[in-house]
């Protein structure tokens, strides 16, 4: 195994000194320094769209990425059908979304990394990643799921823990939904749509505390692009304050506070503020773990279903208090 790793390593131009297995990567001491090296389970086309994501930030002031090593002028390493990528190693730890400075210091960054993407246009041969204009259909879909979901439930003769946690919610939840694809009209999301894809914007889509690692000096470096898209930029927003609310209890002033530390670098417009209220409104968490459960035969045994459904319950009341307070402020 080494010998094929040193290989590939030397073809990014590098030699190496020490190899080092650490879960799905290998961190690589080399003449040049340290380096992560992964082989990626996506397609060549898909990582060029990173890669070139990656340059545009870069470009344009915000280098703290995981950007790519070049070998030959492309950023992989092909071998045996299997694509390897180098990025520089971080040395650091995962942001403590708990620690409300670094919340509020990853909020400012985040406004810093959307500013930085205005202006992104992939060369022509590179597929280019969407989500614009799609709320709608995905809110619609996964309030059918829920439907579809209750009717198969109803069906069953022995109904299990989740079974009964599901049905018990379920009305609320679709309703929840619903509303949530009427507000979607009313607030203009065609609209902020048709703007935001002129200006050829990008969402990180997984902006949370494991891809932000701090280093020694306390500088945030942005990690893991994977899901990295064209989207409206208040979907980053509002799912890195979704986060944050959970650890804050759905502390609104908290909510109040990530705002205004985004708003630092990049001001969110009063329509932003208000198509966000349909991400907080939809009960995502429920959906997700249902869908998991019916759907996808995700890895968990009943109990530990039954626990994360209960506690995505146990949230509603405090969503639904949240969400009082936000449409009194900004609708």
């Amino acid at each position: 195994m080494d010998a094929k790793i040193k290989e590939i390593v030397k073809r990014f131009g590098l030699r190496v000194n020490n190899i080092i297995p650490l879960r799905a990567v290998y961190m690589v001491d080399t003449n040049e320094g340290r380096f992560c090296l992964k082989k990626i389970n996506y397609t060549e086309d898909k990582l060029l769209f990173l890669y070139n994501v990656k340059e545009h930030l870069a470009e344009n002031g915000f280098d703290h990425t995981d950007r790519y090593r070049l070998a030959y002028q492309k950023p992989f390493v092909k071998n045996k059908n299997n694509l390897y990528i180098m990025t520089r190693w971080i040395d650091g730890r995962e942001c403590d979304f708990h620690n409300p400075i670094e919340a509020k210091e990853a909020a400012e960054n985040l406004g810093k990394l959307h500013m930085a993407s205005k202006g992104f246009m992939a060369p022509k041969e590179v597929k280019v990643k969407s989500d614009l204009g799609k709320w709608p259909k995905t809110y619609l879909q996964r309030c059918e799921d829920l439907i579809v979901i209750k009717n198969l439930v109803k069906m069953k003769s022995v109904k299990d823990k989740v079974d009964m946690l599901f049905l018990r919610n379920v009305d609320m939840c679709y309703r929840m939904g619903m509303n949530a694809v009427q507000m979607l009209q009313d607030h203009s999301y065609d609209q902020q749509v048709e703007l935001e894809g002129r200006e050829g914007y990008l969402c990180h889509h997984d902006y949370t505390y494991h891809n932000i690692i701090l280093d020694s000096n306390g500088k945030q470096h942005v990690i893991d692009f994977d899901y990295c898209k064209h989207e409206l930029r208040c979907y980053d927003l509002a799912h890195f304050i979704m986060r944050n609310m959970r650890r804050f209890y759905w502390d609104f002033d908290m909510a109040l506070t990530l705002i205004e530390a985004y708003n630092q670098t990049r001001t969110v417009s009063d329509r932003e503020m208000r198509l966000m209220v349909t991400l907080f409104q939809f009960p995502q968490k429920f959906w997700r773990i249902c869908n998991r459960y019916y759907y996808e035969k995700y890895n968990w045994t009943e109990e530990i279903f039954a626990k994360h459904l209960s506690e995505s319950i146990i949230d509603l009341p405090f969503q639904m208090d949240f969400l009082e307070k936000y449409y009194k402020k900004f609708l």
